[in-house]
């Protein structure tokens, strides 16, 4: 078995790639998933939320990864990068969406070689580009950018892969990864209003639902302002922070959100209020596929892959745990086997 079969088999798929801390090896992951694609013969279409295929590091100036993309791959990236690469290209469409660099393009490389990218900044823009690219075609990857999840959403993408590593001791990351894994495991909701939530995702509304499953509809400003009402369920469609999580766990039942990224609560003071009494529940999980793991370190020896892999798998039991460059793959805090 390859890494790309991870993934759920269909025929056109958008995988989003996020990570834990800075340098967890979200590149590495970008570039295994391009050479398994590319061996298949799949056609790939590629962007970020944030600043991508760079050889030294803006903010700490260590040597990254760079993206290599075989010739026919489909890029979202930055007018200013456009300019500035020697490879050859055609712009597609322009996808109104803007960035410090410049507005963002759809563009299909003739060339192999190193690109840098620059994608939409908002989850907004991200399906906006991902729209146009699935056009064109049948892998959609969008790469992410430090401390967001936003890309995971089931918006956006059909899978995802969490990449965990970096400048940590093998504790500190377990103990980071078991926090992040509770806050994707915020519960669904009950089955019996399961399709009104749907709807209200669907319509992006603010909602307040009754125990009699009797729908009122509001704006979120609204369902902050209103007196106590501990009878009703409360779908709230924006940023779940932590002054808006104590408003709103004070007035209702139970909140109900899209999915996990809307939360930007930490996740360990999350579970604190969770212990609590909190009530949160999403309408869709995130399709996380993976956690990817990278043991280099910038500032001493590396991990032990051994030790991080069964720590890791043992706190997240029910994703697949790999190495994408030794192929090594953890399952349940053991060593499962070896990728191909």
């Amino acid at each position: 078995m390859k890494f790309i079969d991870l993934l759920p088999r269909t025929n056109n798929i958008t995988i989003a790639i996020s990570g834990l801390n800075k340098n967890a090896g979200k590149t590495v992951v970008l570039n295994k998933l391009i050479d398994d694609a590319v061996a298949i013969g799949k056609t790939l279409a590629i962007t970020s939320i944030g600043y991508d295929g760079e050889k030294t590091d803006m903010l700490d100036g260590h040597q990254k990864p760079q993206i290599y993309v075989p010739s026919g791959t489909i890029v979202a990236t930055a007018s200013s990068l456009i300019e500035k690469t020697n490879l050859d290209l055609e712009i597609i469409a322009a996808t109104g969406q803007y960035t410090p660099l410049g507005e963002v393009y759809i563009v299909r490389y003739h060339q192999h070689g190193y690109c840098e990218i620059v994608g939409p900044s908002s989850l907004n823009g991200l399906i906006k580009a991902k729209d146009i690219m699935c056009k064109y075609a049948d892998i959609v990857i969008v790469d992410g950018a430090l401390n967001r999840i936003s890309q995971m959403s089931p918006k956006l993408c059909d899978a995802a892969f969490f990449a965990v590593g970096g400048n940590d001791n093998i504790g500190n990351l377990v103990t980071k990864v078991r926090d992040q894994f509770k806050l994707f495991n915020i519960p669904k909701v009950s089955h019996d209003i399961k399709n009104i939530v749907y709807e209200l995702i669907k319509e992006n509304q603010c909602a307040l639902i009754s125990q009699k499953n009797v729908v009122t509809k509001i704006e979120n400003q609204d369902v902050l302002n209103k007196g106590v009402n501990k009878n009703h369920y409360v779908f709230y469609n924006g940023a779940i922070t932590f002054s808006v999580l104590k408003a709103l766990n004070s007035k209702y039942k139970a909140i109900i959100i899209p999915d996990t990224s809307n939360v930007f609560v930490p996740p360990k003071l999350l579970h604190s209020l969770t212990n609590k009494g909190l009530k949160l529940y999403v309408g869709n999980k995130m399709p996380l596929t993976a956690i990817t793991l990278n043991p280099q370190n910038t500032k001493q020896s590396p991990l032990d892959i051994l030790k991080l892999g069964c720590r890791v798998s043992a706190v997240c039991p029910t994703l697949p745990v790999v190495d994408v460059v030794t192929s090594l793959y953890f399952k349940g805090g053991a060593l499962f086997g070896k990728l191909d």
